[in-house]
């Protein structure tokens, strides 16, 4: 392997612990004592004091607040829910203040940061994810702000109409100017990221068979009036909408370039991104000031503190960030 490097500026990246409950120490810990990351930047790990004692002999720690007394292991808790919403909202100001170039979130438990949340007088907001609690953190520096949940897995780059929403209610959700705003954030970010990609955009049907000419449903007509109207405000093609299964099976057979496809709910890209190379699937957030990464998995409660967890895709998320932390967003 080549020697670290000397001499060199590396980039300031931060990293929360997410729930602490979960894998996050320990995906981070292994992530940051690897030598692909510490020859890719600089970590600083937003965490609590316990995890701070036995990461600080790789990386350079900020220990946020914390509630006293011992982390449940393996299951949501408002102590862990705490802990990570702590660590979001100090990281996310280093962010803004420009202390740090880019931010890494390990896995967050939605349930524990319920609980948290309703100890922080916010049990009202709808801070179902780190994507909306990002938003509402840097809200106050722009006007208007519409961050997407853009999914990176190597080459591909796919965003979700709809994210965290029961299936029931997605037809309903699902709007013209949703798809339309969606595709556009999500593809400004590519175009900065990543300009020399395949310039076109594939939007996937909701409905099997792309709804069959309104056999199957009728929200392909929604669909394919945001498709013409994205082809004027888009320089590139935009197809769509295509039946999702045959789209994927395009894409990952390379019949089909894409920089950008456009599904409309969480699962129609999940499952085909975990059937190709699940274990490098990043979650990018389109649309704040600054860039933030994710592995793209959950806290995974099942194999918490069995030492077992894969840190690929924490690792893919810090190198991603550090790799594209100079790229100038808007508001930044």
């Amino acid at each position: 392997m080549a020697p670290l490097p000397r001499g060199k500026s590396l980039p300031v990246i931060a990293v929360t612990v997410g729930d602490a409950s979960g894998i996050g120490p320990e995906i981070i810990l292994r992530a940051v004592r690897s030598l692909r990351v510490q020859r890719a930047c600089s970590p600083l790990i937003f965490c609590h004091q316990n995890f701070a004692r036995v990461v600080s002999k790789y990386a350079k720690v900020c220990v946020v607040p914390s509630p006293s007394g011992i982390v449940p292991l393996a299951k949501p808790s408002k102590t862990s829910g705490i802990i990570a919403y702590n660590a979001i909202k100090a990281a996310t100001q280093a962010c803004l203040n420009g202390a740090v170039k880019a931010l890494v979130t390990a896995p967050l438990s939605k349930e524990s940061l319920a609980l948290a949340l309703k100890s922080q007088n916010l049990g009202s907001k709808n801070f179902i994810g780190h994507t909306e609690l990002l938003a509402h953190l840097a809200s106050p520096h722009l006007k208007k702000l519409n961050p997407e949940m853009l999914m990176v897995c190597e080459k591909i780059n796919s965003v979700m109409v709809s994210r965290h929403l029961p299936i029931a209610q997605v037809p309903n959700y699902i709007s013209e100017q949703k798809i339309i705003n969606t595709t556009l954030t999500a593809y400004n970010f590519i175009k900065k990221s990543a300009p020399k990609s395949k310039a076109s955009v594939v939007i996937c049907a909701l409905n099997p068979h792309a709804g069959d000419n309104g056999l199957l449903g009728a929200e392909e007509r929604i669909i394919t009036s945001a498709v013409k109207k994205l082809n004027k405000l888009l320089n590139v093609k935009v197809s769509g909408p295509l039946p999702a299964d045959s789209a994927w099976q395009k894409i990952k057979d390379g019949s089909l370039a894409a920089s950008l496809i456009v599904t409309m709910y969480h699962d129609q890209t999940m499952i085909p991104l975990k059937c190709i190379v699940p274990e490098k699937i990043i979650n990018v957030t389109a649309g704040l000031p600054f860039l933030r990464t994710s592995p793209g998995h959950g806290t995974a409660f099942d194999i918490a503190g069995k030492n077992i967890a894969n840190s690929t895709a924490m690792e893919e998320a810090i190198i991603y960030a550090a790799k594209h932390s100079n790229i100038k967003l808007a508001g930044a």
